[in-house]
């Protein structure tokens, strides 16, 4: 579904990610880990189209993507979660959830049904400002956006970011069953190493702006050697 070869970008005239290759299938679900500062977000950013690529190409389905405008690659179905939520805090709950439907084909009349099965604390707050959500409830009105508009891939950076361990897992929680029950294709940058490997088939290492190695949550349970390793924990 997603295919990154020799991508190369970064910020200026500095080069984040050297030469970076990538391939996730449909239905499933990765994570990326690495120390700060390694590439991670900034590979997000350019997968949706808010970094452009200097070398190399991004596919997403049957189309090449790098050099799209962000509004376009939302349309084909990618939905991406920043780390820091970037939510409207002056909207709405139902209004922030409403953004995230807007312009996609058939959606943006009412929030999917989808969403409050997931996050149904949501539903309880339709009408109460964003800014005066809680942390937690902050970041599943962040990833509920993205879910409203119906994405087939999910990219989240650091979901986890300053919420406390119950949310931490109800996030993860939602995550797992949106890749289990509706086959979302999902991207994720986490350094809540449990998480990653609680809603992640696959985990990849990201060193100075390339992949440097990979393993299977069960074996990374089994073996934490390439934690260890790249991630010095």
């Amino acid at each position: 579904m997603l295919r990154i070869e020799g991508l190369v970008c970064g910020y200026g005239g500095s080069r984040v990610l050297r030469g970076f290759d990538l391939s996730v299938g449909e239905g499933e679900s990765v994570a990326l880990l690495g120390r700060n500062g390694m590439g991670k977000t900034t590979l997000l950013r350019a997968v949706m189209g808010l970094i452009k690529a200097k070398e190399g190409k991004i596919e997403f389905g049957d189309n090449r993507i790098d050099g799209a405008k962000p509004e376009v690659i939302a349309k084909a179905g990618l939905a991406y979660v920043p780390q820091g939520r970037e939510i409207f805090p002056d909207l709405s709950v139902e209004e922030n959830l409403l953004l995230g439907a807007m312009g996609k084909n058939g959606l943006g009349a009412a929030v999917p049904d989808q969403v409050f099965q997931r996050f149904p604390i949501l539903k309880d707050r339709l009408n109460q400002k964003g800014g005066t959500l809680s942390g937690g409830q902050q970041q599943q009105l962040a990833i509920g956006r993205a879910l409203a508009g119906q994405p087939t891939m999910l990219l989240l950076d650091e979901p986890s970011e300053g919420l406390q361990p119950s949310i931490v897992t109800e996030v993860g929680n939602a995550m797992r069953r949106e890749v289990e029950e509706r086959g979302l294709t999902l991207v994720t940058v986490e350094q809540n190493v449990e998480l990653a490997l609680t809603i992640a088939e696959r985990c990849l290492f990201i060193e100075n702006g390339v992949l440097v190695a990979e393993a299977s949550s069960a074996t990374l349970r089994a073996d934490d050697s390439l934690l260890h390793k790249h991630l010095a924990i």
